[in-house]
């Protein structure tokens, strides 16, 4: 580690550090003032985190399938792989769910 390297990360700390004591502070003194101000803006990054997650899963699951498709031999293999890409298609497009076809 270079001594910029150690001045920045202790710099870093250094401010996460007094970050941190104001906001409890602020938390401690004027808790109406947190929910109203801070609390949205966090809660909104965590939902942004939240649907960027279900959409990495659901592509991955896409580009699962779609390769299974391409590397099986079997043509019923092929079908039942396509047929679990059209469901999950169908899933994450209309938020159909698999069981809803057979009423359950």
């Amino acid at each position: 580690m270079t001594h910029v390297t150690k001045y920045t990360n202790s710099l870093r700390n250094y401010a996460i550090a007094v970050a941190s004591v104001h906001f409890v502070a602020l938390g401690w003194l004027y808790p109406q003032v947190l929910i109203t101000i801070v609390a949205p803006p966090i809660i909104f990054y965590l939902l942004f985190l939240y649907c960027e997650l279900m959409y990495e899963i659901d592509e991955g699951t896409r580009r699962r399938l779609v390769k299974a498709i391409r590397e099986a031999d079997d043509p019923i293999t092929k079908d039942v792989l396509t047929w679990e890409l059209i469901l999950h298609e169908e899933h994450s497009l209309f938020g159909n769910s698999s069981n809803d076809r057979l009423g359950f």
